[in-house]
């Protein structure tokens, strides 16, 4: 059992490590961008990334770079903050994975930042490299929710006294 507990850590660790390189990817997006296909799993022929701003569901290395590429235009640069809820495995070597990401933006031409949370579920091969992504999907909260944490936060931020 110990030996279990040691290589689910150790899995838990390899994967949190994996989404801190995707965090320093973004915060130097406009550089960087062109390395977002070593966070994925080298052997897979179709991605799945599902990004809460962006409509389509992108399903080719084609499409994922265009993305890529048009957020490193008018973004530059993204802080983004995952935190590592759960790993799952699913059968040996591939495990899902999910948690809360926070991130901050500005828009390009403007210079206010703009932010948000998101939840996010990720499936994961472990390949001789070590984890990459199989597919990545973002989920938003629901609006009444989402609004609720905005009002908390304001209220944190700007206390009335």
């Amino acid at each position: 059992m110990t030996d279990q507990l040691t290589a689910q850590a150790a899995d838990f660790q390899g994967i949190a490590t994996l989404f801190a390189g995707v965090e320093d990817m973004f915060l130097n997006l406009e550089r960087d961008h062109k390395n977002f296909r070593k966070f994925w799993a080298p052997d897979i022929a179709t991605p799945v990334y599902i990004a809460e701003e962006h409509k389509e569901i992108i399903t080719d290395w084609a499409s994922l770079e265009s993305y890529f590429e048009a957020a490193a235009k008018v973004l530059g640069a993204v802080v983004c903050k995952y935190d590592l809820k759960a790993v799952v495995p699913i059968q040996a070597d591939l495990v899902t994975a999910c948690g809360q990401m926070e991130w901050q933006a500005a828009i390009r031409p403007e210079v206010d930042r703009l932010g948000g949370y998101v939840r996010f579920v990720a499936v994961l091969r472990r390949s001789g490299g070590g984890w990459g992504l199989v597919s990545y999907v973002e989920a938003p909260l629901a609006p009444i929710i989402y609004l609720g944490e905005l009002y908390k936060l304001v209220a944190k931020v700007s206390p009335l006294t």
